[in-house]
């Protein structure tokens, strides 16, 4: 999937069982992907991963008792996840096809 940048990487395997539905059924196949991105010393780190298909990305699991907050501590781009703020935390994208 994605390049491993230092406080990234992707692991194998991956649910989506617990994400909310937000509409009606998409017409398109999917598959899911996980990345782990680690903000060390509270600082600002990207993992890289190809989002320009408007891919879903949720925070499957937080690794750190720093808070992961959406849009403050960990969040996303056509190119990354990214995370501040002392956010370590497992990510789930599901992929368009």
């Amino acid at each position: 999937m994605g390049l491993a940048v230092s406080g990234c990487g992707t692991v194998p395997g991956g649910a989506w069982d617990d994400y909310p539905s937000s509409g009606p059924a998409r017409p398109y196949p999917s598959r899911v992907d996980v990345i782990r991105c680690n903000s060390q010393d509270h600082r600002y780190s990207r993992c890289e991963a190809d989002l320009s298909r408007g891919d879903d990305v949720r925070l499957a699991s937080q690794d750190s008792q720093s808070p992961c907050v959406a849009g403050r501590d960990w969040g996303q781009d056509r190119s990354a996840v990214w995370v501040n703020n002392g956010c370590r935390a497992t990510f789930e994208i599901r992929r368009r096809y």
